[in-house]
């Protein structure tokens, strides 16, 4: 078994190793620790940072503009558009040039 915690260091204490202790009982458990901003070889060998997805997507002005208006949109109680992906697949495939 094998479980990955992503946390602050301020969240270590006392219930989460007794939650780690609870989870793998009587066992021999390995503990890597890394900084997930520090820069890490990815399997080419290149260096890649790791960063949270949300952060990733936000870290465009435009797709950060985007994303949050989406997110006032639905809030906001408008409906929601409906997409049936497998239409929408099939007239991406049906309107590709050169065909």
């Amino acid at each position: 078994m094998q479980s990955v915690y992503r946390l602050h260091t301020t969240e270590l204490d006392e219930r989460f190793l007794s939650a780690i202790k609870l989870l793998f009982e009587d066992k021999l458990i390995e503990i890597k620790i890394r900084d997930i901003h520090s820069p890490e070889k990815n399997g080419n060998g290149s260096m890649e940072l790791e960063v949270d997805e949300t952060t990733y997507l936000l870290s465009s002005p435009a797709n950060r503009k985007r994303l949050l208006a989406a997110i006032e949109y639905v809030n906001s109680g408008k409906p929601l558009i409906e997409v049936n992906i497998d239409e929408l697949i099939d007239a991406d495939q049906v309107s590709e040039p050169g065909e």
